[in-house]
Order: C-alpha cells, then structure tokens, then sequence
C-alpha cells in the first residue's frame, strides 16, 4: 500500500511539473504596439523677400567656395566645412519660428534642409552669356497669365516640345532671379529651317557618309536656342561662345525645373529673351566652329523652327 501510495505522489508530481512547464513556456499575448502618426510638414514656401535673400547668400558662397577651392586642397577642405557652417546658420537665421518646426520634422539637420529648400539644387548658366549670338525678346502677351515662373516654363516647354517644332528633350539652368530653357545644337539647312531626319541632332557626327562625301566635303550649319527668364536685364560678355559650351549645354542640363525657382512669383519685369547661337562644320565629322556674326536674326531662326507660332496665345 505504501508503495502504491508512492508511486502514486510520483506520478502526480511528474504531470505537474509538465503542466506548469507547458504553462511558462507558452508565448505570451504580444500587444499590438501602438502607431504613431506623425503630422508631415505642409509649409515650405518661402516670402519673395526670403527667397531674394537666400539666394543672395548663395551666390555670396559660391564666389567665397571658388576663392577657397584656389588654395591648396588641405586649406581649402577645412575651410569650406566652415564656410558651409556660417552659411547655413545665416540660412536658418532668416525663417520664421514656425518653418523651422516644419524642417525640423523632416530632419535633424535643420540648417541643411532649410538651405537646400531654399536654393536651386541645379547648375547656373553663365550670366552674362557669351558674346556671338542673335537675340528677341518675346512678346509679353505670350506670358500674360503666368503668376509664378514655372507658368512661363510650362509655356515655353510646351512651344519647343510640340509636333510643330519637335525638339525633343529640352534642359534647364538657375539664373540670378529665374531660369534658362536650352535646346540640342540642331543642324538647319540654307534657308534656317530644321535639317529632317536623323541627321538633324546627329552634330554633324553622320552615321551614314556617301563616296560622294569624301570628294565633296559636306558643310554642315548648326544652331542652339536658349531662352532666357529674368528680370534682370543683360548683355553679352567679352568672351565668345565656343562649340564645347553648346554641345555641353543640353548634356548637363537639369531634367526639371525645381520647385525653388518654379513656384517664384512672375512679376512686372519679367520676360523671356531667347538667344541663338549659330556653328558650321568644313566637312562631315568635323569639330564645329561657332559663326559669332550669325548668318540670320533671332526672329528667322524662330520663325523657320516653327517656335514663333507654337509660342502664340
């Protein structure tokens, strides 16, 4: 009997350890953590008083950045990380209470986003351009309606890309107080209309020669359109427009206008001018040389393109 009774204790003692083993091993219920939404910034737009003055802090860095990058490499790296310090404080300096709370949502670099927000994160055209080209300016009926510089960009686009004129891919560049279009250095025939076919882009770089060619080498005229928004009024530098600077133009281009230079009121004093720059080639897969008295005026160039009329209200 007491060895039943025993056996029995044992048994019993066996099932509970396994119970309460079961009990502690079993994952514990995990609690749905809790989601936190966070209120994403709404306000970045900056006053035209703001804007004007970024900018200027930015043109005022670039000149003290190139200064700087004439020194010897070990200076100059020193030196520009304290040079982009003062500038970004200056930058945040000049927003109000309630922009800095909204940059401050989106990093924990204040300074910086607020001065990448504020300048144009493209390349700048030089300004004054160069000396060798013909010029108009545009009728400011064509931009009666724009509030803002990315309307004029949109109608200036939408003139340059149509069916009538189709220059496909077009470039965009930061000027002091708004922004240049630039088209491919396109080749034109006698009379400044546009060459058909695939050699009209080709840059005189033909991908097909005749024998023809090698006896009677084949001349080729090339033009580039740019045009220019600013109220800032200009005139061409002492320093000529080479070749190199047009092909170049379209290749290095932005893709887009960004929003800090296209959502910057179109004021009284804005207007568009555009410049044309002409080139000719000896022969077939020759460098091209640029022609700094133009054979034809801006107005032909625009006209014989198809622009002139694309460009109407």
């Amino acid at each position: 009997m007491n060895l039943f009774k025993s056996a029995l204790l044992w048994y019993l003692c066996i099932m509970s350890n396994l119970a309460f083993a079961q009990i502690i091993s079993r994952p514990r219920p995990q609690s749905t953590p809790q989601v936190i939404m966070r209120r994403m910034p709404t306000r970045y737009a900056f006053s035209t008083e703001q804007q004007r003055r970024l900018d200027s802090l930015l043109r005022a860095y670039k000149i003290k950045a190139n200064d700087l990058r004439r020194v010897s490499p070990v200076v100059s790296e020193r030196s520009l990380m304290i040079l982009q310090t003062e500038t970004r404080q200056k930058a945040s300096q000049l927003l109000t209470t309630d922009q800095k709370q909204n940059f401050q949502a989106l990093s924990q670099d204040t300074l910086m986003v607020a001065f990448d927000k504020a300048v144009a994160p493209i390349k700048s055209f030089p300004f004054p351009p160069p000396s060798g080209y013909t010029y108009a300016v545009l009728d400011d009926a064509i931009f009666s309606s724009c509030q803002l510089l990315g309307d004029a960009s949109n109608i200036i686009y939408r003139a340059i890309t149509s069916s009538n004129c189709n220059y496909g891919d077009v470039g965009y560049y930061a000027i002091p107080d708004g922004f240049v279009v630039v088209t491919k250095v396109e080749e034109i025939n006698d009379d400044a209309t546009s060459v058909s076919g695939s050699d009209r882009f080709s840059e005189g770089r033909y991908q097909s020669m005749s024998l023809l060619d090698f006896f009677a080498p084949r001349k080729g005229y090339f033009r580039v359109f740019a045009f220019l928004v600013t109220d800032v009024p200009f005139n061409a530098t002492s320093t000529p427009v080479t070749a190199g600077n047009a092909l170049e133009w379209i290749r290095m281009a932005a893709n887009v206008l960004p929003d800090a230079i296209k959502k910057k009121p179109f004021k009284p004093g804005y207007n568009c001018t555009v410049i044309v720059y002409e080139f000719k080639s000896e022969e077939a897969n020759t460098h091209l040389s640029p022609l700094l008295s133009p054979r034809f005026n801006a107005q032909t160039h625009l006209q014989k393109s198809h622009i002139a009329e694309s460009l109407q209200p």
